[in-house]
C-alpha cells in the first residue's frame, strides 16, 4: 500500500470498521503501519472461528466464504462503526471473506476472495476467483490490495473505477422509490408491509385479497431497516423488488411507528396496513414502540387500521379499535415458508 494513499484517507472524514477472517487480515497490520492511521479505522474483528462468525452477524450462516457471506460482514461493520458515534454520511462497513492456499489442499481447489463495503447509501462488491499456483503471501497480498481499492474508491481518494458489482443499484434512504398510488383519487392507501425474500403466491393472493376487501389498489412497503433483522443492503434490496408485481415504496422503517410517520410524509389519506398474523403479534410488543395504549392513540390519531391475514391457522385478536374485521382475511390459510424457499434455492 502506498503512504501518500493511506495519508489522503487518513485526511479524509470517512471511518470505517472491518470484518476480515480467511484471508486479507494483512490489510490491518499494513495499514496501521502509517501514522494517523487511527482517523480511519475506528475497530476490527477477524472471526475465523465459525462461532465467533456467527455470532457477530447475530445468525448461523450456511456458507462462509461467498459473496453474501462478505456482503453480511460488511452490513454488520457498518452497524459498528455508527455505534461508536461516526457520522452515517462518512460510516464505512468492509467485510472480506477468503478461502486462500493451505498445505495439502486438494488438486483443483479454487483460491476465492470476497471484499464488501456498505455505506449509508451503497454496497459495494469486489471478488476474485483464483487457480493454484501462487504462494500464501502472493494470495494475501492480493487480498489486500482489493481491499485497499474498495476503500480508495468509497473514500473518493483513489482512481474511480469499475467494480464487479452484481446487481448493485443506489437505493436512498429515507425516501420513497416510487410513489404511484400515494397521490391518486383513491381515498385510502393500502399498504402490505413485508419483507418479500422472496415474493411467493402466499404474498400475491393477500395482495390480491386486500385489494379485494378495501377496494383501492395496494402498494408494497419494504423497509431497508428491520427491526428484528437490521439492515439490508442494496444488492439484496434490488433482487429482492425486481420480482414484485405491484407499485411498491422503499423506507427506512422499522416499526409501524415509523412506516406511519414516513408516509405521512407525503400522504394525509387514511391508511390500511396488510400484514400477518405473526406480523400483527409483533406489533403490539412494547419493544418495538413502546407501551401499548400510546401506541393505539398513535395509530387512532392517524387514521391508521391493519386488515390481518391468519396464519398456520392463528387468527388475530385484540384491539379491534384498529382491525379491519374480515372473515376472509381472519381465515386465510395457504401456509408458505419463505426460509423454506430460501433454504431450498441455497441448495
Amino acid at each position: 500500500m502506498d503512504i501518500s494513499d493511506i495519508n489522503r484517507i487518513n485526511y479524509s472524514p470517512y471511518k470505517v470498521f472491518l470484518a476480515i477472517t480467511g484471508g486479507g487480515q494483512t490489510f490491518i497490520g499494513d495499514y496501521m503501519k502509517v501514522s494517523g492511521a487511527s482517523k480511519t479505522i475506528v475497530g476490527a474483528i477477524i472471526p475465523y472461528s465459525q462461532i465467533l462468525f456467527d455470532k457477530f452477524l447475530g445468525v448461523k450462516q450456511n456458507q462462509y466464504c461467498n459473496e453474501e457471506a462478505a456482503r453480511k460482514l460488511a452490513r454488520r461493520s457498518f452497524i459498528e462503526c455508527i455505534s461508536v458515534g461516526v457520522d452515517k454520511e462518512y460510516a464505512i462497513g468492509i467485510g472480506v471473506t477468503c478461502s486462500l492456499v493451505k498445505e495439502d489442499e486438494r488438486p483443483g481447489r479454487q483460491h476465492k476472495i470476497f471484499v464488501s463495503a456498505h455505506t449509508k447509501n451503497i454496497t459495494l462488491v469486489d471478488s476474485l476467483i483464483l487457480e493454484q499456483g501462487r504462494t500464501r503471501e502472493s494470495e494475501e497480498g492480493l487480498a489486500e490490495e482489493v481491499i485497499f481499492n474498495l476503500l480508495k474508491f468509497i473514500t473518493g481518494t483513489g482512481e474511480q473505477r469499475v467494480f464487479i458489482l452484481k446487481g448493485y443499484e443506489d437505493y436512498k434512504r429515507n425516501s420513497f422509490s416510487k410513489t404511484e398510488n400515494i397521490e391518486t383519487k383513491n381515498n385510502t392507501f393500502l399498504v402490505y408491509s413485508g419483507n418479500f425474500c422472496p415474493f411467493h403466491e402466499g404474498h400475491k393472493q393477500i395482495a390480491e385479497l386486500s385489494q379485494k376487501i378495501i377496494g383501492v389498489p395496494v402498494t408494497l412497503e419494504l423497509s431497508v431497516n428491520n427491526a428484528d433483522k437490521g439492515l439490508m443492503d442494496y444488492i439484496d434490496l434490488k433482487n429482492r423488488v425486481k420480482y414484485l408485481k405491484y407499485d411498491y415504496i422503499i423506507t427506512d422503517a422499522p416499526t409501524f411507528k415509523d412506516k406511519v410517520n414516513a408516509i405521512r410524509s407525503q400522504c394525509d389519506k387514511p391508511i390500511v396496513f396488510t400484514i400477518g398474523v405473526d406480523t400483527w403479534e409483533r406489533v403490539l410488543q412494547e419493544k418495538y414502540a413502546g407501551p401499548i395504549p400510546e401506541l393505539i392513540k398513535f395509530f387512532k390519531d392517524n387514521d391508521v387500521k391493519f386488515l390481518i391475514f391468519g396464519r398456520n391457522g392463528k387468527v388475530p385478536i385484540g384491539h379491534e379499535e384498529i382491525r379491519i374485521i374480515n372473515k376472509e382475511s381472519d381465515n386465510f390459510r395457504l401456509d408458505i415458508s419463505s426460509t423454506e424457499i430460501r433454504n431450498k434455492n441455497e441448495k
